[in-house]
Formats: structure tokens, sequence, C-alpha cells
């Protein structure tokens, strides 16, 4: 049996949602997590939202039309492909959070810099 990804986002009530909305029509479905660095593992028990995760809600490649009839009466964009900071609408946390990503970067590249010239000298 092949499945077929109908439904792809960051946010967790989302999935929460479109799960609960299938498992009361009673449609088998999947639910599966990507993440940025291109690990594919099954929903977790407990999962947790960051940067770069996103779930993918699956069906058997028979009922894709029934499920997304169903989905579609959701509050949610079954067409949207969500991105890194999808799982936050927050934008003083992406903000902070690039910040924190660029000063460690930084750090990283003055500590090797250091280390590099050391050697020279």
């Amino acid at each position: 049996m092949n499945f077929v990804t109908v439904f792809r986002t960051g946010q967790l009530w989302e999935i929460d949602m479109a799960r609960d909305a299938l498992k009361q029509a009673q449609v088998p479905h999947f639910v599966r997590e990507e993440s940025l660095s291109g690990v594919i593992s099954a929903f977790q028990a407990t999962p947790a939202p960051g940067i770069g995760i996103t779930w993918c809600l699956q069906v058997p490649e028979t009922i894709v039309e029934d499920a997304k009839l169903i989905l579609s009466e959701l509050p949610i964009d079954l067409n949207k492909q969500p991105g890194y900071w999808d799982f936050t609408s927050d934008k003083k946390f992406i903000k902070a959070a690039k910040f924190f990503i660029w000063v460690i970067l930084i750090v990283i590249i003055i500590t090797h810099l250091i280390g590099f010239f050391s050697k020279l000298f």
C-alpha cells in the first residue's frame, strides 16, 4: 500500500486537528516527522516543535480525495509548504533565535581564526 502526503505543517495544533478529523471519519492515516537535517521518523509520542521540524499527514493513495475533502473543512491550508520557522508566528522569537545563531557562528569563526593564526606565529 502506497501512502501519499495530503498535508504538511510545522504547527503542532494543525497536525493534531487534521489527525483528529481523519480519526473521527475512520480514515486510515500515518504521520511522519521530518527535520531540517533530513531525518524522517514516525510521529513521536511527545512531539517537539522547533526550527525545521515539519509533520506530514499521509493516507493510502486510494483514498486521497476522500481525505482531502474531510481536511478541507478545517481551518488549515492544505497547499502550504512550511518553512524553517513555521512552528511559530512570534516575530520576536524568530528575531532572537536568528540573532543567537549568528552570535554562535561568529564565536565559532573567531575561535577557529585565533587557532589558525596562533599556529602561524
